[in-house]
């Protein structure tokens, strides 16, 4: 199964508190099928915001937790998410900071 996941957006709530948008694409070339998943997260939690079958819930579900391609680590597919949303929100904070010369 093939996964891509795109920032969309990242939201700021308050003074300290940022979510990305995520979208989380899960190709299955098997039988040539194409799910797409909106995402919030924090980089501390992970929530579902499109509306999906349970099928394709319980595809997302098994999929989150198979351990990651990345042989590196021993995160899970949910850890890296996760992780990206983190890096996002990171640059995103660097990428509106000012600098006073």
């Amino acid at each position: 199964m093939k996964a891509t996941i795109k920032l969309t957006e990242i939201t700021k709530l308050d003074l300290t508190v940022h979510v990305a948008s995520l979208n989380l694409t899960l190709e299955n070339e098997a039988i040539s099928t194409k799910t797409t998943f909106s995402m919030t997260s924090t980089g501390m939690s992970l929530r579902l915001t499109s509306e999906h079958s349970i099928g394709e819930l319980n595809i997302l579900c098994e999929w989150l937790k198979k351990p990651s391609k990345d042989d590196s680590n021993l995160r899970d597919n949910d850890s890296e998410v996760r992780m990206f949303a983190k890096e996002m929100i990171k640059t995103h904070k660097k990428l509106n900071q000012s600098l006073s010369i």
